[in-house]
């Protein structure tokens, strides 16, 4: 007589199962005498990939984006809330505009917990460029969204962070003419100081300016290096240039005489103002807007006012 064992296992189907009586069976003339039967349980730990595609969105300026080494870096991966030690292995397409990153041969299963899924969450890290300076921020981080119902594959955008900049002018001086156009170009590299970068209505462009607030120049990727040139206007002092919002701070920022100004787009502030003076020479040398002609021109009443009062004395003298 054959006898045959079968263990069941409906709970714990992540188990194999072998041994004794499973397939080939046990003979036995009686049952007493089976003596005793072995079936021996297996456990390979079922395995799953955790997948993020990230997409750059950058074409105005991609010169910052991070290597997939560096990248690799700047993802974070936690099970049930402890982060996932393990560097994952970081691939881009063709155009380097999507990186693939990828976890690979992670514990499907809670250890102990049979039937019961591991939670694992993706999450990455702002990317920035630190000077002595300041830290600017390079990339805005969207939001990380799970492909259809899947528990384990991810996808995210990062656009990178614009920010408006502003160019105002100032003329300053009796002989300033404040209705006048001031022309300036703009020209703009990445942050990494060579890639050229095209803001619309901007580069190439004639930029022209009266006297008056700063108004929006256009939208330039943080960390580019934007130069601001002014075309050189005949019988103005060099333009000084200030990059203070505030004011009352204006005067204190006009401290460089130049025609062109370099600076580096940070997330905030980024208001250049040029300053152009034009004012009257008086045979004196000094200027016609200076404290001492001014002092000048309030004597003159004075002293024709001397000059009545004379002449009044003399003719009661006379008389």
């Amino acid at each position: 007589i054959k006898y045959y064992v079968e263990e069941t296992m409906a709970a714990a189907s992540e188990y194999t199962k072998s041994g004794d009586g499973e397939s080939t069976g046990i003979v036995a003339t009686e049952i007493d005498d089976l003596g005793t039967i072995t079936v021996t349980n297996s456990y390979t730990p079922e395995t799953v990939d955790v997948v993020l595609t990230k997409t750059w969105d950058d074409d105005l300026d991609p010169s910052m984006r991070p290597s997939t080494t560096e990248f690799a870096n700047l993802v974070e991966l936690t099970a049930d809330g402890t982060k996932v030690t393990a560097t994952p292995n970081v691939t881009a397409s063709d155009d380097q505009k999507t990186y693939t990153v990828t976890w690979s041969g992670l514990t499907k299963y809670k250890v102990g917990e049979v039937g019961q899924l591991v939670k694992y969450v993706v999450s990455e890290k702002e990317i920035t460029e630190v000077t002595s300076d300041a830290t600017y921020l390079l990339y805005n981080n969207g939001e990380i969204k799970a492909v259809g119902d899947s528990a384990y594959v991810y996808e995210v955008t990062n656009s990178r962070n614009k920010v408006q900049v502003y160019l105002g002018k100032q003329v300053t001086g009796n002989l300033g003419d404040r209705n006048a156009d001031f022309h300036f170009t703009v020209t703009v590299k990445g942050a990494d100081g060579k890639t050229d970068i095209t803001i619309a209505n901007v580069s190439g462009e004639d930029i022209v300016r009266k006297h008056g607030n700063a108004s929006p120049l256009g939208e330039f990727p943080v960390g580019a290096v934007v130069t601001i040139e002014e075309t050189v206007v005949e019988d103005y002092d060099a333009a000084e240039y200030g990059m203070k919002e505030k004011a009352e701070e204006a005067n204190a920022a006009k401290s460089e005489k130049a025609y062109s100004v370099t600076f580096t787009v940070s997330n905030e502030g980024n208001t250049v103002t040029f300053y152009n003076n034009k004012a009257a020479i008086i045979d004196t040398g000094i200027p016609t807007e200076s404290k001492p002609y001014l002092m000048l021109l309030a004597l003159i009443p004075l002293a024709g006012a001397a000059l009545v009062i004379g002449a009044r004395r003399r003719r009661r003298a006379e008389v």
